[in-house]
C-alpha cells in the first residue's frame, strides 16, 4: 500500500439516496462540529453531484469548499467519498471501483437502496474492510469478501426484516458516526408505512 501521504485519507463516506436523504453517513476526519453541519454539507453534495450526475457506470468527480468528491450513481442513491482538495481522487475512484465490485458479487448485479438497507450489517463491513479510520485498506474486491464471508444475510438481518415487514415500517435514516474516537454506533429510525389508497 503506498503511503497515506501520497494517496491522501478519506474524510468521509456518504450514502445519500435520490432524493437526498442519508442512508449512511461514516466520517473519519472531517471536522464538522455537529449533525446539522453534516446533514448541511451532504445537501450540498448531493446538490452539486445532482446537477451532473447520470447513472454513468463511471466514478465522477467534483470540488465543494476544499474538497474533493469521487462519487458513483446507482438507480436510486449514490455512494460518495469525501477527501481534501489536494488528494489523489484517482485513488478514491480505485476504492469506488473496488466497493462497487464487492456489492455486484454480494446483490448478484442487482444493487439497488433496498438492498443496501436490508443488508445493512454486510455492507458496513465491506465498507469497514475497505477503508479503516479514513485509510484506504486494500484495493482487491475478492479479499474484501473472503475478509466477511458473504454467503448468506445473518440472522440478526432476517429478523429485522421480518420486523419491519410484520410492522409495516419503512427505515427512512441510517446513521453511523464513528468520529468520536473508540464510539461507534448506528442509529435506525423508523416510520410508519402509508396505506396506498
Amino acid at each position: 500500500m503506498a503511503s497515506v501521504d501520497m494517496v491522501g485519507s478519506v474524510l468521509a463516506l456518504l450514502v445519500i439516496d435520490n432524493e437526498g436523504y442519508r442512508l449512511l453517513a461514516k466520517y473519519y476526519n472531517l471536522s464538522l462540529r455537529s449533525v446539522d453541519e453534516e446533514l448541511d454539507f451532504e445537501k450540498r453534495i448531493f446538490a452539486k453531484a445532482s446537477k451532473m450526475a447520470g447513472q454513468s457506470p463511471e466514478c465522477e468527480i467534483l470540488n465543494i469548499d476544499q474538497y474533493v468528491v469521487v462519487f458513483r450513481s446507482y438507480p436510486d442513491f449514490a455512494i460518495y467519498i469525501v477527501g481534501g482538495i489536494n488528494d489523489n481522487e484517482l485513488v478514491f475512484a480505485e476504492a469506488l471501483d473496488t466497493l462497487n465490485a464487492a456489492l455486484e458479487v454480494i446483490f448478484k448485479g442487482g444493487v439497488e437502496r433496498s438492498g443496501i438497507i436490508q443488508l445493512m450489517t454486510v455492507f458496513l463491513l465491506v465498507i469497514d474492510e475497505l477503508i479503516d479510520n479514513g485509510i484506504i485498506q486494500t484495493l482487491d474486491h475478492e479479499k474484501i469478501l473472503a475478509e466477511i464471508e458473504v454467503k448468506t444475510p445473518t440472522a440478526a438481518n432476517k429478523i429485522f426484516t421480518s420486523v419491519v415487514s410484520k410492522l409495516k415500517l419503512s427505515l427512512i435514516h441510517i446513521s453511523e458516526p464513528t468520529r468520536l474516537g473508540m464510539i461507534s454506533y448506528a442509529v435506525f429510525c423508523l416510520k410508519k408505512k402509508k396505506k396506498k389508497k
